[in-house]
C-alpha cells in the first residue's frame, strides 16, 4: 500500500524543485549572455581607449610629426595603430599580451601592403570616407588566418579637421577569454545556490509543517475526549485562521458536553421522582395491599395522572434537545398574530375553567417568524399561566406594538413571583420554591429558545401578590 509523503516533504520537494529550476535558469542564461555581455564591454572600453589616443597624438599628428609606438601603450589584446590622413601607418603597438604568430594581424596576411591598409580596400575606402567625416567606425570581421576580429577606426581630429585615424585591433577570442573562464564557475555557483535552496526549503518545509503536526495530536487527544485541548496559532496567516477555528471548536464542543451532562442530570432528576411513584403504586396493586375499590380506583387515577406528567415530561425533554442541538432553521413568514392569538384563545376557553381572554390592536402589524414555533410559545405561556390562576379568575392574552416588535403579553392572577426568583424562571427545570403546581420546569425554557430562534426576547414583570405577566417580543415585518 502506497504511504502518503508528509506535508514537509512535499513541501520541500517543492521549495527544492523551484530552487533548482529557479539557480539553473539563472545560471543558464547567466552562461549564455554574459559572454557577449563582456565582450561589448571590452569592445566600448577599446573604442574609449582609441578615442584617449586619438585625443593624445592629435597635434603630433597634424605637424606631421612621428609618433612613437612606445607612446601607444597598448592593451591586453589589442593591436594599436595610429594613420595619417594619407592613410599611411606612422605607428603601431602590439597587445602586451602578445598575439602569436608574426604580429597577428597587422603584416601582410591582413593585405596591408606596402604600408596602407588594404585587404577589402572598397571596402576600406567607404569606411575612411566615414572616419574623415569624424565618424567612429567598428565592427567584427572574420580573417582567415586570425578568425573573428573586433576592429575600431577613431578620427584623429585637430581644429576640427580629421588629420589621421586611431585604429584598434583584437582578436574576439581574446576579448572573451575572462568572460568565458566566468562560464563554469558561474553554472558551479547556481548549483551550489540550488543546494541551499534545497536545505533553506526543507527547513522552511519542517517550520510549516510543525503546527499542523501539533494540530493533529490535538484534534487525536479531542477524539479521545480531552474538550479542554487548546493549540497555538503559528506565525502565518492561514495556520492562524485554523488554529482559532480548532480552539473555537473545542471550546464549543466542550460547552456542548457540559451543556448535555447538565441535561441528563437534570432529566434524570425530573423522571426520579414520578418513576418512583408509580412504581410503589403499581407493587402496590400487584402485591393485593389495596383491597377496597375507592382505593384501587384512587391508586389507578394516580398513575394514569403521573403517565400523563411523564408523556408531557418526555415531550418537553424532545423539544429541548431540539431546540438545543437541531440544526434545522425556524421557517418564517409573514404572520398575522391577531387572527392566531384569536383562535388560540377560544380553543383554551372551551377546554378549561378558567377563561383566556384575547385582544389586540386593532392595526397590529405583521410580524416575520415561523407560525408553528410562536404558538407553541404561546401555548407554553398560558399553560404557564392556567396553573397559578385561581378558579373564577382569568388569562388575559395582549398583543401590541412596541417601537419596532410586536410583544405578545400573558398574565395571569396568580400570586406573583419575587424579584430574586423571577430572573432565574427562563432557566431549565427552574421552579419557584414553594411552587406546587407541577411541572418540569420546562416550558419557560423551551419558550424563551423558540423566540430568540426568531430574533426576538422575552420578559417577565411580576407584583408579589397579584399577578404575573410573561411576554415575548417578535420583529415586525418590513
Amino acid at each position: 500500500m502506497h504511504k502518503a509523503r508528509s506535508l514537509a516533504t512535499h513541501l520541500a520537494l517543492s521549495h527544492g524543485l523551484i530552487g533548482v529550476f529557479a539557480c539553473l535558469a539563472v545560471g543558464v542564461v547567466l552562461a549564455i549572455f554574459l559572454p557577449e555581455f563582456y565582450l561589448r564591454q571590452r569592445e566600448a572600453a577599446l573604442v574609449a581607449e582609441g578615442k584617449t589616443l586619438a585625443a593624445e597624438v592629435a597635434p603630433t599628428l597634424a605637424r606631421g610629426g612621428a609618433v612613437s609606438a612606445a607612446a601607444l601603450g597598448g592593451s591586453e589584446a589589442a593591436m594599436v595603430m595610429v594613420v595619417d590622413a594619407q592613410q599611411q601607418i606612422v605607428a603601431m603597438s602590439a597587445p602586451r599580451g602578445g598575439m602569436g604568430g608574426r604580429g597577428r594581424g597587422w603584416g601582410r596576411g591582413m593585405g596591408m601592403g606596402r604600408g596602407r591598409i588594404a585587404g577589402a580596400d572598397r571596402v576600406w575606402q567607404q569606411q575612411w570616407r566615414e572616419i574623415l567625416s569624424g565618424r567612429v567606425v567598428q565592427g567584427r570581421v572574420s580573417l582567415a588566418d586570425q578568425g573573428p576580429i573586433f576592429v575600431a577606426a577613431v578620427p584623429v581630429e585637430q581644429a576640427k579637421q580629421v588629420v589621421g585615424a586611431v585604429v584598434v585591433h583584437a582578436r574576439l577570442a581574446d576579448l572573451q577569454g575572462a568572460a568565458s573562464a566566468l562560464v563554469p564557475p558561474i553554472l558551479l555557483a547556481s548549483l551550489l545556490v540550488a543546494a541551499v535552496a534545497i536545505l533553506a526549503g526543507s527547513w522552511v518545509s519542517r517550520r510549516m509543517a510543525q503546527p499542523l503536526r501539533r494540530m493533529t495530536e490535538a484534534a487525536e487527544q479531542v477524539a479521545a475526549g480531552n474538550l479542554s485541548r487548546q493549540v497555538e496559532a503559528p506565525a502565518w496567516e492561514e495556520g492562524e485562521a485554523l488554529a482559532g477555528a480548532f480552539n473555537r471548536m473545542t471550546k464549543s464542543l466542550a460547552a456542548q458536553e457540559a451543556t448535555r451532562r447538565q441535561f441528563v442530570a437534570d432529566a434524570s432528576h425530573q423522571l426520579r421522582a414520578p418513576l418512583t411513584s408509580l412504581q410503589a403504586q403499581a407493587e402496590a396493586l400487584l402485591d393485593g395491599m389495596v383491597t377496597d375499590e375507592p382505593t384501587r380506583q384512587r391508586f389507578l387515577a394516580r398513575i394514569l395522572e403521573d403517565a400523563k406528567g411523564l408523556s408531557l415530561l418526555a415531550q418537553e425533554l424532545l423539544d429541548m434537545e431540539r431546540l438545543e442541538s437541531g440544526p434545522h432553521a425556524p421557517q418564517r413568514e409573514v404572520l398575522d398574530l391577531h387572527d392566531m392569538l384569536g383562535g388560540i384563545a377560544d380553543s383554551f376557553s372551551s377546554a378549561e375553567s378558567v377563561p383566556v381572554v384575547a385582544e389586540a390592536d386593532d392595526a397590529l402589524p405583521l410580524v416575520v417568524a415561523d407560525p408553528s414555533e410562536v404558538r407553541q410559545a404561546v401555548v407554553n405561556l398560558i399553560t404557564n399561566a392556567l396553573k397559578h390562576s385561581p378558579a373564577g379568575g382569568a388569562v388575559r392574552l395582549r398583543a401590541r406594538r412596541c417601537d419596532a416588535m410586536v410583544r405578545v403579553e400573558v398574565t395571569d392572577q396568580g400570586h406573583g413571583i419575587s424579584a430574586e426568583y423571577l430572573r432565574l424562571v427562563w432557566e431549565r427545570f427552574y421552579r419557584v420554591p414553594g411552587d406546587t403546581t407541577g411541572g418540569s420546569g420546562l416550558g419557560l425554557a423551551i419558550t424563551k429558545r423558540l423566540i430568540e430562534r426568531q430574533g426576538g426576547r422575552v420578559g417577565a414583570e411580576s407584583e408579589l401578590g397579584r399577578s404575573s405577566t410573561f411576554w415575548f417580543e417578535l420583529p415586525i415585518a418590513s
